[in-house]
């Protein structure tokens, strides 16, 4: 399985980094071979078709594609296609203005047959129909679990 992670700020380096240092376990617990393909931040993508060491995870922020192996300008669309990325990670800001870049990568992924996993609200609060719709359509999954106060109760579910 080849993932593509889409935004190298604090959730996209800290999945990157978790998935290189358990990837051995995961690998064993899901009976799957995972191969962290590529990331692409503002400035372009550092991918590689056999996956990305440690050395490379520790990139430096917004010029990963600056990188061996970096190439600046190639944008998700374009990642997706060139790895073959089985799973988007979808990590960049949100931005809830309906030009949100996150709504274009978690479509343009389900519409090649990736699998979404978002830490980027942005594109279901904005286009949620839409993305459910397209990802049934092609068969794909789109989880969103990742959030930076996931220990905060939600409204009306505060205790007592």
């Amino acid at each position: 399985m080849k993932l593509l992670v889409a935004g190298f700020g604090r959730i996209g380096r800290e999945f990157a980094k978790l998935l290189v240092e358990r990837k051995g376990a995961l690998e064993r617990k899901y009976r799957l071979r995972i191969q962290l393909a590529g990331i692409v931040d503002s400035r372009g993508l550092l991918g590689c078709g056999r996956g990305l060491s440690e050395d490379l995870v520790r990139a430096p922020r917004s010029r990963v594609s600056e990188l061996s192996g970096g190439m600046p300008g190639i944008g998700v669309a374009d990642a997706l296609v060139m790895l073959e990325a089985d799973v988007l990670v979808e990590a960049t800001p949100s931005t809830y203005a309906p030009e949100c870049p996150g709504i274009g990568h978690v479509l343009e992924a389900v519409s090649r047959g990736a699998h979404v996993i978002t830490a980027n609200k942005a594109p279901l609060a904005l286009s949620c129909s839409e993305v459910m719709r397209r990802a049934s359509n092609s068969g794909t999954v789109v989880e969103y679990k990742a959030t930076a106060m996931a220990g905060i109760p939600p409204p009306g579910r505060a205790p007592a």
